[in-house]
């Protein structure tokens, strides 16, 4: 099930499972929709997360446990750390919200945790720019017990079909790395090493990737990781179709942003080699490796974690707003 909002610059869609939004914008006489719906919407997926996958959703924690048993040097999870719950990329995710109230230009879902989990549960305000084609999101962690745990959104936009079609705009960060292991076995990059430049990304076959330049010419499935962004600014320039996608949010809470390059590299169900999106995800966690390794030592940095206590209530916000390109 979904609610709705609409004005003349923008429609929103929430869905009730896992909080996902939707979203179309107006410019001029035609109809823009950024977001990313996979192939498989109307099909049986592996499980409820990949079956409902679309737009954007919060992921509170951020990420799961890895299922490799060891990771590269320099890396030393907190052994008393634990994932407080078995779902990749939280509970919320996995999970029918409820709507919480509706009003002018807005729409409030909620879901609860359960009662073992430090966090209480999730708020997302969904709302609409009253004048231009943008959509405003407020996520609410309420926060049960004392923890610091990974957390971050995770908005998947649609690419393209040509090669090298669109172009991504990254802010400056201090560092940049790529995934410590395989992503997938399609995993094309060198793993666990420093980027300079991501326009020039090493990978294992020799040469490098130009990772602003989308859909990439190689088919893979990878993982890129900004480290304390300077702003918290990304755009997207949808070259085939004459439009820049914006999003925006807070860097002084979310320090990190995770790309996932989703670029015909996975083979089996339900993605059969044929998906291309791009993943946009503002972090404070270790890529998606889950609490224990978040709040270990990384070579990260130590922005990799949200320290919450008990009672309050921790407000992300962000945006997602389309303007005319070039």
């Amino acid at each position: 099930m979904w609610y709705s909002l609409e004005n003349r610059a923008a429609r929103a869609t929430v869905h009730r499972s896992g909080g996902m939004v939707l979203a179309e914008f107006t410019l001029g006489d035609r109809r823009v929709r950024p977001l990313f719906l996979p192939a498989w919407a109307s099909e049986n997926a592996a499980d409820g997360l990949l079956n409902n996958l679309r737009g954007d959703f919060p992921c509170v924690p951020f990420g799961g446990a890895p299922a490799q048993a060891a990771l590269p040097e320099g890396w030393h999870p907190d052994k008393a750390a634990a994932d407080p719950d078995e779902f990749a990329h939280g509970y919320g995710a996995h999970h029918l919200w409820n709507l919480a109230e509706t009003g002018v230009g807005f729409i409030r879902i909620a879901v609860d945790y359960p009662r073992s989990h430090p966090i209480e549960g999730l708020e997302r305000i969904v709302s609409l720019s009253p004048d231009h084609p943008k959509v405003l999101f407020e996520d609410r962690i309420h926060v049960r017990k004392t923890c610091r745990l990974p957390v971050g959104l995770h908005p998947i936009f649609r690419l393209p079909k040509e090669n090298g079609a669109a172009r991504l705009r990254l802010p400056n960060c201090r560092i940049m790395r790529t995934y410590p292991d395989d992503v997938d076995a399609s995993a094309a990059f060198v793993p666990d090493a420093s980027v300079p430049d991501a326009q020039a990304v090493p990978l294992r076959r020799g040469g490098t990737a130009d990772a602003t330049s989308l859909p990439m010419e190689i088919s893979t499935e990878e993982l890129l990781m900004l480290c304390e962004v300077e702003t918290g600014r990304v755009a997207l320039e949808n070259r085939a179709e004459a439009y820049r996608a914006v999003l925006e949010w807070d860097a002084s809470l979310l320090k990190g942003c995770l790309l996932w390059f989703s670029n015909r590299g996975r083979g089996f169900e339900p993605w059969n080699g044929r998906n291309v999106c791009l993943g946009v995800e503002p972090i404070a966690s270790a890529f998606d490796l889950g609490t224990a390794v978040s709040l270990g030592g990384t070579p990260l940095g130590a922005f990799t974690g949200l320290s919450m206590k008990a009672g309050d209530t921790v407000v992300l916000k962000h945006s997602i707003s389309v303007e005319e390109f070039p």
